[in-house]
């Protein structure tokens, strides 16, 4: 699966790629993970969130919290002595990610919920450019993260792509197939399964079984 979501060694970022970082995520107020205040700041964000009831609205804030956990991550890189806690802290940010695309699949067609995945598919672009680009440090003892992290970012375009109902397969990915398949690379069933898929994230999910 390398091809389709590739991941820097295990490294330890040098601090012009976090500065670099930091220009794509910003800085993110108040405690950071593992301070003893930052228990304050989950229970405002899960308090806003339980009082939210709107799918996309719940989405959007999930959003919300998935660039505070990884502005998060990128400062707790910062200091070696905080690995396990920037490794929760990416953990963390996946999870709310998929937590956001899964919210705004199910939201229904609106233009309120077109408006969000504009934002969503945005997001997920420039989180998905820090950590192709190797901007952050790959935690060593548990370097799959990253992959599984750019994974949750492709994920969220993907079903972004699919709320604002853009092509299931986009059309340089349709001339690249042709080229694949006369050159011999791809079966002419598997670029015809590809072709007749119904969704962005239905061809993802073919394209990285045809990768593995």
């Amino acid at each position: 699966d390398q091809n389709i979501t590739p991941v820097p060694s295990p490294t330890i970022a040098p601090e012009q790629d976090l500065e670099k970082a930091k220009e794509y995520l910003g800085e993110t107020g108040g405690a950071l993970p593992g301070d003893a205040t930052y228990v304050f700041k989950q229970f405002g964000e899960q308090a806003q969130y339980f009082l939210t009831l709107d799918s996309a609205d719940k989405a959007k804030l999930k959003m919300q919290y998935a660039e505070r956990r990884l502005a998060e991550a990128r400062q707790l890189a910062e200091d070696p002595k905080k690995a396990s806690v920037y490794e929760s802290t990416l953990q963390a940010y996946k999870q709310t990610l998929d937590d956001a695309s899964n919210l705004l699949k199910s939201a229904g067609d609106s233009e309120k919920t077109k408006d969000v995945a504009k934002d969503l598919e945005n997001q997920a672009a420039r989180h998905e450019a820090v950590l192709e680009r190797g901007l952050l440090p790959t935690p060593a003892k548990n370097p799959e993260i990253m992959r599984d992290a750019i994974t949750s970012t492709e994920d969220a375009m993907d079903r972004s792509a699919d709320a604002l109902n853009r092509p299931a397969l986009p059309p340089v990915l349709t001339y690249r197939l042709e080229d694949l398949k006369a050159q011999g690379l791809i079966l002419p069933e598997e670029v015809e399964g590809l072709t007749r898929s119904g969704s962005r994230e239905e061809v993802r999910e073919k394209v990285r079984k045809l990768v593995e």
